[in-house]
């Protein structure tokens, strides 16, 4: 349900950079909390981790900033980059046009949901089918089904989140003789499953949504 609510918001709604911008600070605030912090101890952080994750996900010049980034706290690091991204989303409407770039937000947001619900319910239906294997050891099937699920399902609304933040800056509508405005989709990375970051409340189950990390 909150997915189709979603879909249905976006197709018919005229708010989606705020949406979009709420998903872009929930984003940094992970990965600064993930990196900087409270870090995993066994994991990989620090300053010139997070600096690598940053400017992987967006089109971010950390040679511009006054400040070097491992002389920053995380709060002006925080502040540094909400700043940037301000200026590149400023000047990608500049150069686009208002109309496309509210377009691009919406057919990114379509494009993403879409293609991850499909995974999911393909996966859903995966788990269902071993439903009870996973019961045994005299757990309740239905109860270990419905935490699965629901892990499943926060993976999946994380990766739709940050796909869309990524590809906000990175893809292009371009209009073709005879043909419909097509967006240029940025191709996936090959070190696509790196950790993932504990979450905090998003869209998708905003109160009291657990923190979750990548498998």
């Amino acid at each position: 349900q909150t997915i189709y609510s979603l879909r249905n918001e976006i197709l018919h709604g005229d708010e989606l950079k705020k949406q979009i911008w709420e998903m872009l600070e929930n984003l940094v605030d992970d990965n600064l909390d993930f990196y900087l912090i409270n870090p995993d101890p066994e994991g990989e952080n620090g300053v010139e981790v997070f600096a690598k994750w940053l400017t992987r996900t967006f089109p971010i010049d950390l040679s511009t900033w006054p400040r070097p980034i491992d002389q920053q706290e995380p709060n002006q690091i925080r502040s540094s980059i909400i700043e940037s991204l301000q200026n590149i989303y400023a000047q990608r409407e500049e150069e686009m046009g208002i109309e496309i770039m509210r377009e691009l937000e919406r057919v990114i947001l379509l494009d993403r949901i879409d293609s991850h619900w499909k995974d999911h319910l393909y996966n859903i239906d995966y788990l269902e089918e071993g439903i009870h294997h996973r019961g045994q050891g005299g757990k309740d099937p239905i109860v270990v089904f419905k935490s699965e699920a629901l892990d499943i399902f926060e993976e999946m609304y994380q990766r739709i989140e940050e796909e869309i933040c990524e590809w906000i800056f990175k893809t292009q509508l371009k209009t073709e003789s005879g043909e419909e405005k097509r967006s240029r989709i940025p191709a996936r990375r090959k070190d696509q499953k790196q950790a993932m970051p504990r979450r905090r409340a998003t869209r998708a189950t905003r109160s009291n949504r657990p923190k979750i990390r990548r498998r």
